[in-house]
């Protein structure tokens, strides 16, 4: 096969290992815990076209 594979081509993040107690005593500390991907949702959202500005992310 040519090219690179596609598990060389991900992006693998960061490590969650050592901060998985922490993300895990989080979860117990409230009473509602919430999770989101949110990347898809925002870019669905329509902005006026006055409005680009105000919605701008250094």
């Amino acid at each position: 096969m040519d090219g690179p594979f596609l598990n060389e081509c991900l992006y693998a993040g960061p490590s969650l290992h050592q901060k998985i107690l922490e993300i895990f005593v989080r979860f117990r500390l409230f009473p509602v815990a919430l999770v989101a991907y949110i990347e898809k949702a925002f870019l669905m959202i329509q902005v006026a076209d006055s409005d680009p500005d105000s919605l701008r992310f250094l």
